[in-house]
């Protein structure tokens, strides 16, 4: 897709860009939130923000020249970080600067109509993430961050391997000095990076804020590359223990030699083949750890139980069960689930209980998108609950359990993706992927209904996305099941990469597959 690049100037965003064109994505404009004086004109090298990178703004329009690419801007002031909740979308300030870059990619959007995805260079601040996922999802956006989650010396890697040259233009941490560092490229600097974080817990990529760089050269300067022409350190606080400072600077343009020029085209042509450890997802199990569990713990019946579709699923005195209006044809869908969403959250809310999960059974799969449309309006964010959707062809009308807690009691913490990534799938709807319930009873994290899609390419995985699977024989398992061979290794496929998809939202909330004491499998017959 074309894409928006939404760049500080810093090595983040700039990776996001090259990570993002591996996949076919190409960005056409630049956008940047830059600083300013509470007059607009003040010349203003740096600001605090919750949100943005503002030192080394000066070099942006430099950067986006040498990529070739049209530069839009808006401005912010100090100040604008209005709405300091992890989750935005409850409330909305129009002086925040959140709402400074809705209004510069409405305008980018609105200038470059083929743009369909906005690359950013969050790698773990949920805080970014949720504001930008916010942002896109209002004007119809899909999040790129393909370096979320990505370890710290995988970056640094990352970097090194693309010749991604960056000088370091603040700094804010223990085991960093300003009069030492600012200045130095990221490969100078690397190693004392990389000592604050094994003996003080910095994160050696900088997602901290420990410091932050300005990229010089990278392979999406073809012809030209950036100097620095002049430099001055301003010390911000001088303390003994964790000094910080950033840099005044200027730089100028130089054109690349042949050779650099060569390595920069040869670079970007080897993109789509160059591999990264955390390209392949944490949690993805092997293909011998798969045949090792089917020969071990499974024991295949030639007949299956359906289950009692009247029977309350989950079996506790927190489940109500729903029944929609029966359904005669599809034009009736809206009306039948917007009448159940209701009586739900007025029942619910007539009873002092919160809602944390639903369990939906549809007459058919066809009815997903129409659903949660109905969803989003009656459980907004910025905590919605969770669910899962399952077809269940016998059934005439949606049946709906619902799980909840008395408000005062329950405390809950949930997990939103709206982003691409190789880390994780992207929400299938506008429920929390991943839930955490505590209650006076128990404390439980219930992730919602997964799917066997490879994250980074949203799709339903199969045999070429775990080539491995080749070298095994299905011959004796296809024959006993009556299936294609070629099928069966698919399902075993997308059955790795649900695991996978599923683990991120236990391990998000600090447990993990082995803690967990229930996974169902809804399955076609």
């Amino acid at each position: 897709m074309k894409t928006i690049a939404l760049i500080s100037g810093g090595k983040d965003s700039i990776l996001s860009v090259l990570l993002a064109m591996r996949y076919g994505h190409s960005p056409v404009v630049v956008a940047n939130i830059c600083p300013t004086g509470d007059e607009g004109h003040e010349e203003v090298h740096e600001l605090d923000s919750y949100f943005f990178q503002t030192v080394g703004h000066e070099a942006v329009e430099s950067i986006a020249h040498c990529m070739g690419l049209p530069l839009r801007r808006a401005y912010i002031r100090a100040g604008q970080s209005k709405v300091q909740d992890l989750h935005y979308a409850k409330e909305r300030d129009d002086e925040d600067e959140v709402e400074t870059l809705y209004r510069l990619l409405h305008s980018v959007k609105e200038e470059f109509a083929e743009v369909e995805g906005v690359t950013t260079g969050a790698i773990l601040s949920h805080y970014q993430r949720y504001r930008v996922e916010d942002v896109c999802g209002r004007l119809g956006l899909q999040s790129l961050a393909f370096l979320w989650q990505r370890p710290a010396g995988e970056v640094l890697d990352i970097a090194a391997v693309l010749h991604v040259h960056a000088i370091l233009v603040k700094t804010a941490s223990i085991g960093l000095d300003p009069r030492i560092h600012v200045g130095l490229s990221l490969e100078d600097v690397r190693p004392t990076l990389e000592k604050a974080q094994r003996l003080y817990g910095a994160h050696s990529a900088g997602e901290g804020g420990e410091f932050e760089t300005i990229v010089l050269d990278c392979p999406l300067f073809r012809d030209q590359c950036l100097e620095v022409a002049s430099l001055e350190r301003v010390i911000v606080d001088d303390n003994d223990y964790s000094p910080s400072g950033y840099a005044r600077f200027n730089v100028k343009l130089r054109n690349k030699t042949m050779e650099e020029r060569a390595l920069s085209k040869e670079l970007l042509l080897r993109l789509p083949t160059m591999t990264f450890p955390s390209d392949r997802m944490c949690h993805l199990p092997r293909v011998d750890q798969l045949i090792k569990a089917y020969n071990e713990k499974f024991e295949w019946e030639t007949s299956f139980k359906p289950s009692d579709i009247n029977a309350k699923f989950w079996g506790d005195n927190s489940c109500d069960v729903y029944e929609s209006d029966v359904l005669h044809t599809d034009n009736e869908v809206e009306y039948c689930v917007t009448d159940v969403l209701q009586r739900i959250v007025e029942e619910m809310s007539g009873r002092n209980r919160e809602v944390f999960f639903l369990l939906v059974f549809s007459p058919s799969i066809r009815h997903f998108v129409p659903f949660f449309e109905a969803f989003a309006h009656f459980f907004p964010n910025p905590q919605p609950p969770g669910c899962a959707f399952a077809e269940c062809s016998d059934k005439k009308s949606f049946r709906l359990e619902v799980l909840s807690a008395s408000r005062e009691f329950i405390q809950r913490a949930t997990l939103q993706v709206r982003s691409s990534s190789c880390y994780g799938p992207v929400s299938m709807g506008p429920h929390s992927f991943s839930n955490l319930v505590d209650t006076n009873d128990e404390r439980c994290v219930i992730v919602s209904g997964c799917i066997g899609l490879v994250p980074v390419k949203q799709r339903l995985a199969v045999t070429e996305d775990m080539p491995e699977i080749l070298n095994f024989s299905f011959s004796r398992l296809a024959r006993a099941l009556g299936l294609e061979e070629d099928a069966l290794r698919n399902f075993f496929v997308q059955f790795a990469f649900m695991y996978a998809n599923s683990v991120i939202g236990l391990t998000h909330f600090g447990t993990g597959a082995p803690l967990a004491t229930h996974a169902t499998f809804f399955c076609e017959t």
